[in-house]
């Protein structure tokens, strides 16, 4: 038999990131917010907050803004746009209607059409 002497493998022992009498850092989406700070957070509040800012600002400025009359007005040009918007909407969800631009290659068949 041969003589081999092997040597141990160092042994690494894990030292903390940092040092037992400094606090630990603390990770800021584990902090504790109120219920304002996490209302505010929530990107539809911006949305409902600018919307109602808008309204305040054409009730103040225009008179017949916040009339019965001026609710008619305002609703009659939404129908419309909104009967367009949940048939757009409609297209898009069942995959009917694509907005990526789609480049032409050369030689596509519809090429002799367009001069």
């Amino acid at each position: 038999m041969s003589d081999v002497t092997s040597t141990p493998a160092p042994v690494t022992v894990p030292t903390p990131a940092h040092s037992p009498t400094a606090p630990a850092p603390r990770d800021e989406r584990l902090a504790y917010r109120g219920p304002l700070q996490r209302l505010l957070i929530r990107p539809e509040i911006g949305a409902a907050i600018g919307a109602v800012a808008i309204w305040i600002f054409f009730w103040a400025v225009s008179g017949p803004f916040g009339t019965a009359g001026g609710w008619l007005s305002t609703l009659d040009v939404a129908t419309f746009l909104g009967i367009m918007a949940v048939a757009v909407a409609m297209l898009m969800i069942g995959g009917e209607f694509d907005l990526r631009r789609q480049h032409r290659r050369d030689g596509d068949a519809d090429d002799h059409a367009h001069p």
